[in-house]
């Protein structure tokens, strides 16, 4: 289930809704979504459009639901949010996830982005079409980086500064060398650092799903 389903069984459940006014139902939509109380435009507005029935209650709802504030709030958590299913390119990247990008370009890569590159991803990122973990796979796999002819210690250093951001502590660096040394495959080893906490931390900070 996505964050907007959970979310609906509760304020979209007879038995809150049979026992809520309007108001009490918009401002547990602001708590339930958001978070917070509702600022005092938002409220008005929306309790104009139920006292107008301009509006159903579940397409209130269902507004919060593609709002970008509930998609930050749940990538925040790492989860989907449920706007996904609207099929539309909504939300805007923000710096977070600009930033993120261009790490991928500038670690990775070791170039700056170009602008049609970064938008697609950035782009992609915002609106949950892909996930930190396969933008980075999509990068260490790509004809570019292979291209390069790295050898091992520098492959390693480009997966903590990408994946972590970070120069590699002397044990790990010394650990991950020798098991590409001993003839694991790349692949495998970029995908540990995908799957690791540190990563989903630099994911969740960005407000993009780590995987």
């Amino acid at each position: 289930m996505n964050g907007a389903q959970v979310a609906e069984n509760f304020v979209m459940s007879e038995e809150f809704t049979n026992s809520a006014d309007d108001e009490q139902f918009i401002k547990v939509l602001y708590k339930a979504f958001f978070n917070r109380e509702p600022d005092a435009d938002g409220f008005a507005y929306w309790k104009d459009a139920l006292d107008n029935k301009t509006l159903t209650r579940k397409e209130v709802e269902q507004s919060f639901v593609y709002s970008k504030e509930w998609a930050d709030t749940c990538a925040s958590y790492g989860i989907l949010s449920g706007c996904e299913t609207k099929g539309t390119k909504s939300i805007e990247p923000n710096e977070s996830i600009l930033s993120f990008v261009e790490r991928m370009y500038t670690k990775a890569l070791n170039r700056e982005s170009d602008p049609e590159g970064k938008a697609y991803w950035a782009s992609s990122l915002a609106n949950y079409d892909c996930t930190g973990e396969y933008i980075a796979l999509a990068f260490f796999d790509s004809a570019e980086m292979k291209d390069y002819g790295l050898d091992n210690e520098e492959y390693v250093k480009r997966l903590y500064s990408t994946f972590m951001d970070r120069e590699p502590d002397a044990e790990g660096f010394a650990y991950w060398v020798g098991v590409l040394n001993n003839g694991t495959e790349r692949t495998s080893v970029v995908r540990q650092f995908a799957d690791s906490a540190e990563f989903a931390d630099r994911c969740v900070e960005a407000r993009i799903l780590p995987c």
